[in-house]
C-alpha cells in the first residue's frame, strides 16, 4: 500500500492510554516538517523509533516545504520511513543508559536536509564507521538546513535524531565546509531535489 506524502496525511481517531511522558518534537520528513506531541512510552525517543509500536502524534503543525503551506491535525499516524530527522524537545533520555565518548564534528545529507553537528563515539571507535551500523544516529548540536518555499531555513537543536537508512552522505565536518553551509544548501543538496 502507498503511504500518501506526510503533508497530505488526513487525521487518525486513534488514541492510546497507559503510563507514557509527553513530548513535543519536530519532525522532518521528505516533504514538510511537523511539530507535534507525543506520548512516549519507552524510556528514549530511539527506542520508540526502532520498536515495531505504531508512532501516532498529537496537535501536528505540518508545513509542505514547496511553498510552506500549513496543515493543521488532532492526530498524524507516521510510519518510521517517513521520518528522515527527529527532534525531541528537552528529552536527553535515561543518564543511566549514557556512555562516555567523543564529539567528532559531522555533516549529514538526508533527503532535502542539511546537517551540521556533533557526532558521539566512545574514544576507541571509529565514530563515522560504527554509525551506519545503527538504525537511527544521534547528533547533538545539531543544525538542519533546508530550502521551503524558495526561502533557505536553518533551525538549531540540542539533540536530532537522524534515520541512518535515509541518509545519503555522512562525513566529518570542516569549519570551511559550516561556514558555507548556506551556499552549499542554495546550490546544490537541497535545490537538486535531494
Amino acid at each position: 500500500m502507498a503511504r500518501q506524502p506526510l503533508h497530505d496525511i488526513h487525521a487518525v481517531g486513534e488514541q492510546r492510554t497507559g503510563t507514557f511522558m509527553q513530548t513535543s518534537l519536530t519532525i522532518y520528513a521528505e516533504d514538510a516538517v511537523a511539530s507535534a506531541s507525543l506520548a512516549l512510552v519507552d524510556p528514549r525517543l530511539a527506542d520508540l523509533l526502532v520498536s515495531p509500536r505504531p508512532i501516532v502524534t498529537m496537535g501536528a503543525d505540518v508545513r509542505a516545504l514547496a511553498d510552506g503551506r500549513r496543515l493543521l491535525l488532532p492526530v498524524l499516524d507516521l510510519a518510521r520511513d517517513e521520518i528522515l530527522l527527529a527532534a525531541p524537545d528537552g528529552l536527553r533520555g535515561d543518564p543511566s543508559r549514557r556512555l562516555a565518548t567523543q564529539a567528532h564534528p559531522a555533516v549529514v545529507r538526508i533527503g532535502p536536509y542539511l546537517v551540521h553537528g556533533r557526532l558521539h563515539a566512545p574514544a576507541s571507535t571509529d565514530a563515522f564507521s560504527a554509525a551506519r551500523h545503527r538504525a537511527w544516529i544521534a547528533i547533538t548540536d545539531a543544525d538542519v538546513t533546508w530550502s521551503q518555499g524558495g526561502r533557505v531555513r536553518t533551525v538549531a537543536h540540542p539533540v536530532l535524531l537522524v534515520n541512518a537508512r535515509r541518509v545519503a552522505a555522512l562525513k566529518p565536518d570542516g569549519d570551511q565546509m559550516r561556514d558555507m553551509r548556506g551556499a552549499m544548501v542554495a546550490s546544490s543538496w537541497v535545490t537538486a531535489g535531494h
